[in-house]
């Protein structure tokens, strides 16, 4: 890993999946629905974050504009359309995370769950 990368936060929680079709649909419009996650939440920030933790549970086929981000705490969950950060790496790629976000943009972030994970499946061959 390179010395300006950070790992993602490890943070998981459950995902109200029926709150958030609810406001999926809401958003979708008569398109339809947007995509789809899964029925945990796994934080997508980088670690070392803050209090809030987040991940992109969908985005609105009728807009590329912002996606719908579950947020947690320890005390709560919440749900909230936020704008797309507009941060661009010197190659060019752009983060995937939400305006404003705490910690490093996308392109830095590196998650050491899948990792490990691709690391046994290596081993397993």
């Amino acid at each position: 890993m390179g010395e300006d990368r950070v790992n993602q936060c490890t943070a998981v929680t459950e995902l109200h999946v029926d709150g958030a079709l609810m406001i999926l649909r809401a958003g979708a419009g008569e398109s339809g629905l947007p995509q789809w996650s899964c029925a945990f939440a796994l934080c997508e920030l980088a670690e070392k974050h803050g209090e809030v933790h987040a991940m992109l549970v969908g985005v609105c086929m009728d807009s590329d504009d912002e996606g719908l981000w579950m947020l947690w705490t320890d005390e709560r969950k919440w749900f909230a359309w936020h704008p797309w950060c507009n941060a661009e790496s010197d190659s060019g790629e752009g983060c995937v995370m939400y305006a404003s976000h705490p910690g490093a943009d996308s392109w830095k972030v590196s998650d050491p769950t899948m990792a490990a994970w691709l690391a046994i499946r290596r081993e397993e061959g």
